[in-house]
């Protein structure tokens, strides 16, 4: 029952102008951000942790503009998953970096490339537009219920895209695909589970972070590309903006490695920070075994 509401809404957006859509998803990410609430509550203690400096006037409005993200990124995956391939393509109106994810994809013949799109912006855009006209695996978190599980799934492969779980079978279908010189999709700011990653810092803070990129690099220095779909003002559309890793990624210091990556994490938030996904839980494990008190 929940995947079929699921999916009514979704197809009722996927009915009106993305503006209009994203406006409405705005509005009810302005309601997060003004009545109490659990993402309203997780996004202040991120932002506080992470910009303990910052006016709390300014921390107020990267809460909003947050949140308004959080809601425009509900609302326009009617679009994203309902409508037709080339419309959805369309939507990327300007690229800032092609040139690095061309070279990278030269570089990665016979080898594969990893793409890395953190929770910032149009991020479910990102791996549909990555994976139109190429092998690509992209790696997801099941759900626990199936009917939304394949609802999910349906959207992300609408462009070509294959879905590798982050299971042990998802990781050795991911590892084919490099194999084959294909592109693997993965979200780098996902906490993993317990014994699947290292505390590096974010923003100054011990965050848990996979090691899974790493490892699957580092033997023959895949190429790795961060891809962020910046939403642009006024249902404009998008900007993709692709940045390449630096060779810090391939350390064999695991955790200087994985800060590494962090670091490059940090430099995509800086492209439109109110769009990151700051009610994400990011820091719940924390070093001597707790769990961060989100309140």
């Amino acid at each position: 029952m929940k995947a079929f509401f699921l999916e009514v809404i979704l197809r009722f957006f996927a009915g009106i102008p993305l503006p209009l859509s994203q406006r409405i998803g705005c509005f009810l990410g302005q309601l997060l951000a003004f009545f109490p609430n659990r993402s309203r509550k997780v996004a202040q203690k991120n932002l506080s942790l992470c910009f303990p400096n910052m006016e709390k006037k300014h921390r107020y409005e990267m809460l909003k503009g947050s949140l308004c993200a959080v809601g425009q990124s509900i609302t326009e995956l009617g679009a994203f998953w309902f409508w037709k391939p080339d419309k959805i393509l369309s939507l990327v109106k300007e690229v800032q970096g092609g040139e690095v994810f061309n070279e990278a994809l030269r570089e990665s013949q016979g080898r594969g490339l990893i793409l890395l799109t953190p929770h910032l912006g149009a991020w479910e855009l990102a791996g549909l537009y990555a994976s139109s006209g190429r092998d690509m695996a992209i790696m997801y978190k099941p759900q626990g219920d199936l009917k939304v599980d394949k609802l999910i799934a349906n959207g992300r492969r609408r462009v070509g895209a294959t879905l590798a779980p982050t299971t042990l079978g998802g990781v050795k279908a991911a590892s084919l695909t490099l194999r084959r010189g294909g592109v693997v999709g993965i979200l780098p700011d996902q906490e993993p589970d317990l014994g699947e990653g290292v505390f590096a810092p974010f923003f100054g803070l011990p965050a848990y972070t996979m090691t899974l990129v790493t490892r699957l690099a580092r033997k023959k220095r895949l190429p790795i590309v961060f891809l962020v779909m910046e939403r642009l003002a006024k249902g404009k559309g998008y900007c993709a903006h692709y940045i390449r890793a630096h060779e810090g990624v391939y350390d064999e210091d695991e955790s200087r490695a994985v800060e590494t990556i962090n670091q490059l994490v940090e430099q995509c938030v800086d492209i439109a920070p109110k769009q990151y996904m700051w009610n994400y839980k990011r820091f719940r494990r924390r070093p001597d075994g707790s769990k961060m008190n989100y309140g």
